[in-house]
């Protein structure tokens, strides 16, 4: 008898390839050896001290970082709660515009002090004064250029007022009137 031609009891080429591939991906995921690789347990193992020192220096950037990260959010947290503080004025910041020939910053402060309902002291007083004084000097010049005689009477009589509270600091307004060229 002679051999059957091996042609006619294989199954055609794109059919075996197909069985060959669904082969191996039953073997991959279905056969009893597969097994979850653990990735890291090779990687202790090959680990030297370059890789030890990589991850001491990648945890240290990491915790400077974070502190970094807390100050600057403490510092935000702050300067928020600042925008909602009143920042009152004292003596020495009357004082300081005073020294510097300020008084019209002075005006703005003893407006700003009386509106947020600051304990008014003696030396607060007298810087009051010395700040109405200043506002009614200028008013007063003001009116003198216009003609207004209202406005003189009036101004005059505060700044009169004003130096009933200043006994020490005359000085002061001295270099007021001489600023304004008031006589």
């Amino acid at each position: 008898m002679s051999k059957p031609n091996k042609i006619f009891y294989e199954k055609p080429r794109h059919l075996q390839e197909q069985q060959k591939a669904n082969k191996k991906i039953e073997e991959h995921y279905f056969a009893p050896s597969y097994k979850p690789q653990d990735y890291s347990a090779g990687s202790k193992e090959k680990a030297g001290i370059g890789s030890k020192v990589k991850s001491w220096i990648a945890n240290g950037a990491l915790v400077v970082l974070s502190i970094i990260l807390v100050v600057l959010l403490a510092v935000a947290v702050g300067q928020v709660s600042d925008w909602n503080r009143v920042w009152d004025r004292d003596e020495r910041d009357f004082w300081y515009n005073i020294s510097d020939g300020y008084y019209s910053d002075m005006v703005a402060s003893s407006y700003h002090n009386r509106n947020n309902g600051v304990v008014t002291t003696s030396g607060l007083q007298e810087c009051y004064a010395i700040a109405e004084y200043f506002e009614a000097a200028s008013l007063y010049k003001a009116a003198v250029q216009v003609g207004d005689i209202e406005d003189i009477q009036k101004y005059q009589a505060k700044m009169e007022e004003c130096l009933n509270y200043l006994d020490d600091v005359l000085y002061v307004i001295e270099d007021i009137n001489m600023k304004l060229g008031i006589e």
